[in-house]
């Protein structure tokens, strides 16, 4: 049985704003240019939220995209409601003598910023724009009861996680802002969805991070079978919701149906919804909406040069890192044919090392000493190159 995942959004923090010039905006090419894809407004005469398909998203009379800017921080709170799986436990499968961490609640806080930001690298868009976005930053939690689910509260089975999105009122009328206070990601943890098994009283169905998909007769469910759903791809999803992206191949508020229809992107909703077992990464529709929403110049079109963003591009050494030199060696040749920029960014989303490195470079090191304990991503964004590569780093003091 398939199950899709839906969508929509999270709490407002005061967060400083990050500039961004006209000539940060780069150009979309041209199949994305002219391309409808779904994406989340609210209508600005009603207060109502919709989903609509546009090949100009920000320039729709009446409506205003729900756009957020790049969170600074990401929090994960009340995990202690969350029963089966509390911090510092790790759910695990034996098999043997091999012991395979199925799902790890400490995870999930980098997970959250790690999909908060891959959004943005893999785009290629520079930096957050500022004009008319929402200065929410990410608020997530489990939901153990079905009334924690909003419009879900009749379906608990139905939904794997949720974006819930209020609209702020102002004066007795909506201006279309969104009250993060009251807004989320929901993970459903409900006895409805759980169903746990009556003898071992684990769950049948349930959420995996620990990097090895689970087996479909282990030891979780004493030899029953049991559903099983890849959380960084439910994340990544969820995350595209709340930057403001409908689901790709569903009907839309006016009936028209827009984005991939075969299923694999990440943003597909429905019938094309996450089977349990699969694991999705961003696609091109993906990537055009969020282009169309956060970067691209909709009066221009242009085409860039692509260039892959495999592990090959660079490399990153020592890590994790205990002494203050940190080591940045490009290996592909667009790379080394072009200025580039290196950039530093730590756990909150804040760019705290930035530089470019000439063309024909192949060596940029970056001098670590005030920079604190964790993780960190290095990213790469070459001039004349569309898209951005990223590897993460731990510095260990």
């Amino acid at each position: 049985m398939r199950y899709f995942v839906l969508a929509l959004l999270v709490c407002l923090l005061s967060c400083p704003v990050v500039a961004q010039t006209e000539n940060q905006k780069i150009k979309c090419d041209n199949d994305c240019a002219t391309r409808e894809l779904p994406f989340l407004f609210c209508d600005m005469a009603t207060g109502r939220k919709l989903t609509k398909c546009s090949a100009y998203p920000n320039h729709e009379p009446g409506l205003r995209a729900l756009r957020k800017r790049m969170p600074p921080t990401c929090y994960y709170y009340d995990p202690a409601s969350f029963t089966l799986l509390k911090p510092g436990y790790a759910f695990v499968q034996i098999s043997g003598e091999d012991t395979t961490i199925i799902f790890a609640p400490d995870w999930v806080e980098s997970a959250i910023f790690s999909a908060a930001i891959d959004w943005w690298l893999q785009s290629g868009c520079p930096s957050p724009q500022t004009d008319d976005v929402d200065n929410c930053c990410i608020r997530a939690r489990w939901a153990e009861r079905r009334e924690q689910l909003h419009d879900f509260v009749n379906n608990p089975t139905g939904v794997l996680a949720m974006n819930w999105n209020e609209i702020r009122p102002t004066a007795g009328a909506p201006d279309c802002k969104v009250d993060c206070n009251n807004s989320e990601l929901i993970f459903n943890q409900t006895p409805e969805f759980i169903q746990l098994d009556p003898v071992t009283k684990l769950p049948t169905r349930f959420f995996y991070n620990g990097g090895e998909e689970p087996n479909g007769n282990g030891s979780l469910a004493d030899g029953d079978d049991f559903e099983y759903y890849h959380f960084p791809s439910v994340l990544m999803h969820e995350t595209g919701h709340w930057y403001g992206i409908g689901h790709l191949g569903e009907r839309d508020a006016f009936g028209q149906s827009c984005g991939d229809q075969t299923g694999v992107a990440m943003m597909c909703g429905g019938s094309n919804g996450l089977y349990p077992g699969e694991e999705r990464t961003l696609r091109d529709d993906d990537l055009c909406a969020f282009r169309k929403l956060y970067c691209c110049e909709q009066t221009a079109v242009g085409v860039e040069e692509e260039f892959s963003t495999g592990i090959e591009e660079f490399s990153i050494y020592p890590n994790p890192l205990h002494t203050s030199i940190l080591a940045v060696e490009v290996s592909s040749q667009q790379l080394i044919l072009h200025s580039k920029t290196v950039r530093l960014i730590d756990g909150n989303g804040r760019v705290v090392y930035e530089a470019v490195s000439p063309a024909g470079a192949t060596i940029h090191t970056i001098n670590t000493d005030r920079l604190s304990t964790g993780s960190y991503l290095v990213t790469i964004m070459a001039d004349g190159l569309k898209g951005a590569i990223s590897k993460r780093i731990l510095i260990e003091r």
